[in-house]
């Protein structure tokens, strides 16, 4: 069975000033959406992942445009990037949000239903005061089914 589901991404206490987007494709065909600011409160994007069903029945395998790595290990990629007005932002590098925790029966509580989405968060400050770059943990044990 393929579908689609909805995710969210929370971004807890980003540094101020810094950029954030997601990343859709791969390699030299890849492109930065939108970006947002952040400004003292917390980010959150959202996007539509396609999913498919693994042969391990309890996994799902991630694909698409947003889809990066294996099977095995699926995440999507974050942007991260100084801004300095009036400027683009000078892009930093990349955060790993990580997939491979999401079971089928998670994609199964919000796939066709609108008002649901898998959720997850992490602390978007690294120490030293700039944006988490590289893979993140991600914070209350992981995926969630929530309301929108």
């Amino acid at each position: 069975m393929d579908c689609s589901v909805a995710l969210r991404i929370k971004l807890v206490e980003p540094p101020d000033g810094f950029a954030f987007c997601l990343q859709k494709g791969k390699g030299t065909q890849s492109e930065r959406l939108d970006y947002v600011i952040a400004e003292g409160k917390d980010l959150m994007f959202e996007l539509d992942v396609d999913v498919r069903e693994s042969n391990n029945s309890d996994v799902a395998n991630f694909v698409g445009p947003f889809a990066q790595g294996t099977p095995d290990v699926r995440f999507f990629y974050l942007c991260a990037g100084e801004y300095r007005e009036p400027d683009e932002p000078r892009w930093l590098g990349r955060v790993k949000i990580p997939l491979s925790s999401i079971t089928w029966a998670a994609v199964e509580a919000v796939v066709g239903d609108p008002n649901r989405v898998l959720e997850a968060s992490y602390a978007a400050t690294a120490p030293k005061g700039g944006p988490a770059l590289a893979t993140v943990p991600l914070l209350n044990d992981g995926w969630k089914a929530v309301p929108r």
